[in-house]
């Protein structure tokens, strides 16, 4: 009963927010601005925000149904190109773990064969709800979440379907459900948690620095020690600071690389042979207004630029893209 009733209050509260953020935009001669923060994150990812004319908004977070009030100009049309698997890929590199190598490299599809290994079922046995819950699972234990995070970020309501989705026992509680979920990632990839993990902890403490594949290096005052506290509040503060620093080097790393691949994409295609309007960086995809003549064009340069090849601990990442082309809006760039 009450997930159905804060399911009801979170839809009206999400429905005011919607209005207020993205159907009350203040234009600028008939354009949504937005502002570009490149240090407003730890980890290179630039920050966006409403335009410093006090109009616009941010625009990285931009719902799937709000998209469609972005429309392009006569004679253009929207394309988009996205990473894939991205910071999974970067994580597997960086932690050397060959079980998510092997999956990052060879799956036909990503999320069907980590359910595969999370739930001990045939490939072809994998409906779209368990594929689902084997993202969910991914992205919780990827960055070394907890159950109870986790059990926040789902909802009770998802964690029950997931507990009758895969049969667990009836007793099991939901942080039971969430714990085993998390258990499934760390038994199917073991050196992310064993063997890089202690890593990032061994270069914070002895240098105070995390230093990745580009040369980016994060400075901190964070100090690990993972020994069992008797203080509640410091073992909280540990495992945050934990989260954080084993979190941040496949993120920066995915994003120095797109990062990299939109100023060479803005510098060829825009400034140097006119053919393209870079319109916004959106986590790990690029998207550009160009002309329908210059499609096919666009896109290989676009693609090649995001798949060039960096080494990480002696081995060299290529990350593949997938492209959604000759949009009139960008919700018509949903993959």
């Amino acid at each position: 009963i009450n997930s159905v009733l804060a399911k009801h209050i979170m839809a009206s509260k999400k429905g005011v927010k919607a209005v207020s953020n993205y159907f009350k935009i203040d234009l600028f001669v008939d354009r949504i601005f937005y502002s570009q923060d490149p240090a407003g994150t730890d980890t290179g990812r630039s920050a966006t925000r409403e335009s410093e004319f006090f109009c616009g908004a941010q625009i990285q977070n931009v719902p799937v149904y709000a998209k469609d009030i972005f429309i392009v100009d006569e004679g253009w049309e929207l394309s988009a190109l996205d990473n894939s698997q991205s910071e999974s890929r970067c994580t597997a590199y960086m932690s050397e773990d060959d079980n998510l190598m092997h999956t990052v490299e060879t799956a036909a599809d990503f999320h069907k064969t980590n359910a595969s290994l999370f739930f001990g079922l045939p490939v072809d046995q994998i409906t779209k709800p368990i594929r689902t819950l084997s993202k969910r699972t991914n992205h919780g234990a990827n960055y070394n979440m907890g159950a109870s995070v986790m059990l926040d970020t789902m909802g009770a309501r998802a964690v029950i379907e997931a507990k009758q989705l895969i049969g667990m026992p009836s007793w099991w509680g939901l942080l039971d459900v969430t714990a085993n979920l998390l258990q499934r990632f760390d038994l199917a990839y073991p050196d992310i948690k064993d063997k890089y993990y202690p890593e990032v902890i061994e270069e914070v403490n002895r240098t105070s620095m995390l230093t990745g594949p580009t040369g980016w290096t994060r400075y901190t005052f964070m100090k690990l020690d993972l020994a069992a506290s008797p203080d509640p509040s410091k073992a909280k503060s540990q495992k945050l600071n934990l989260n954080s620093l084993v979190a941040h080097g496949p993120q920066s790393l995915s994003v120095k690389l797109i990062n990299k691949a939109m100023f060479l994409t803005w510098k060829r295609l825009q400034i140097v042979e006119n053919k393209i309007r870079m319109k916004a960086q959106v986590h790990d995809e690029l998207m550009y207004m160009n002309r329908p003549e210059d499609r096919d064009y666009c896109a290989d340069v676009v693609s090649e630029f995001m798949a060039l090849p960096c080494e990480v601990r002696g081995r060299t990442m290529i990350i593949p893209n997938d492209r959604v082309l000759g949009g009139k809006t960008w919700a018509d760039l949903k993959d």
